[in-house]
């Protein structure tokens, strides 16, 4: 939101751009799920949507936390280390326990083997898609530091470009090593470089993008995404590899025009209601997405188009969060999602040359 006196407009774009996302997410993971079960072929075609897709939907996420970090950072660290407790640690640890038990007790009927997770693994080696969330969290504690320590934020792209080129002439080989730490390692640097980006240049985004001229964001949009496309087709797609940044800048830059787009349309109000409840999405859409492809697969017996798994896929993935949302909002039930905020009032954001000179509040 912009805050001028007495009146309060929302800026809408970045709920587009999560919204966008979280239906990529879904997607991919859908897409995963059923090529590991056989019930989507291995063919090119989907290869390719799932590498287009895995190029750039998790970086949309990192540029669009690191735009409206700064309205947290101005806050006492007790403030902001208990925020980011309650909004990304208390849900990656509920969540994490909550999938892990799911998946063992349906082991029978997943696509891979599945133990409980201990707590060891929690801190060091997070699982399926709530590594976001840890990294999320470690990004936000090392740039509060920087920014508590009085370090311009100007300083804040730089030094993570330099982190990043570091690991990569120090490690040598792990951008070409398959595992999970290699990814976990590679796209929370990548990610750091979108947020940081965004901490520079987010009021810039937040309040002259939206001058740019309709034309001009349709032409980026298009030939953003083409482009990636193009390269994807060709073989660039690698999740830990110097490509992977430069694929990603494309389809960042073209999802963030296109969500203007839809922004001035006001005809897909649907995503951008997505992108508000992106948090409860992003937790639940693998059990949802995964428990109807396991109900229709293997206690019904049906033998349908891998299209209609698909489709079922992506909106049980969608739809059953926002229904349990609703279920635990209806009944006032707080703690599904991320443990209440306390009763009191924020504190006014300190106006100087390291914070926005507007407050923005997602």
């Amino acid at each position: 939101m912009i805050q001028d006196g007495a009146k309060t407009q929302r800026i809408a774009w970045p709920d587009y751009a999560r919204g966008i996302a979280i239906i990529l997410v879904v997607m991919g993971h859908s897409i995963e799920s059923l090529i590991f079960a056989k019930i989507l072929p291995d063919f090119t075609a989907w290869q390719f949507i799932f590498s287009w897709i895995y190029s750039f939907h998790m970086p949309v996420f990192f540029l669009m936390s690191g735009i409206f970090f700064l309205r947290t950072a101005a806050r006492p660290p007790k403030i902001f280390f208990f925020d980011k407790i309650r909004t990304l640690v208390y849900p990656y640890f509920l969540w994490s326990l909550i999938q892990s038990f799911i998946l063992v007790a349906m082991a029978n009927y997943t696509t891979g083997s599945h133990s409980f997770v201990n707590l060891q693994d929690l801190i060091l080696n997070p699982q399926a898609q709530f590594w976001f969330l840890y990294s999320l969290f470690l990004l936000d504690i090392f740039f509060f530091v920087l920014y508590k320590a009085r370090l311009s934020t100007k300083f804040f792209l730089p030094i993570a470009l330099a982190i990043y080129i570091l690991v990569f002439i120090l490690t040598g080989n792990l951008w070409s090593v398959e595992s999970h730490f290699a990814y976990l390692v590679t796209q929370t640097l990548t990610g750091m470089i979108y947020f940081s980006f965004g901490i520079l240049f987010g009021t810039a985004i937040l309040s002259r993008l939206p001058r740019v001229q309709t034309s001009v964001l349709l032409v980026i949009t298009v030939a953003t995404y083409l482009m990636l496309g193009v390269l994807v087709a060709g073989g660039a797609y690698a999740p830990a590899s110097w490509a992977f940044l430069l694929l990603s800048i494309l389809g960042v830059v073209g999802t963030v025009a296109l969500s203007i787009l839809l922004e001035r349309a006001k005809k897909a109000a649907v995503i951008k209601y997505l992108g508000t409840k992106s948090l409860p999405i992003f937790l639940l859409s693998m059990i949802a997405s995964s428990g109807i492809r396991i109900g229709m697969d293997k206690f019904l017996h049906l033998r349908w188009s891998g299209w209609i798994y698909l489709v079922a896929a992506i909106l049980a993935g969608i739809l059953f969060p926002l229904f349990l949302d609703w279920f635990f909002t209806r009944i006032s039930f707080k703690y599904a999602f991320v443990w209440p905020q306390r009763n009191q009032e924020p504190k006014p954001i300190r106006r100087d040359s390291n914070v926005q000179k507007e407050s923005y509040l997602a």
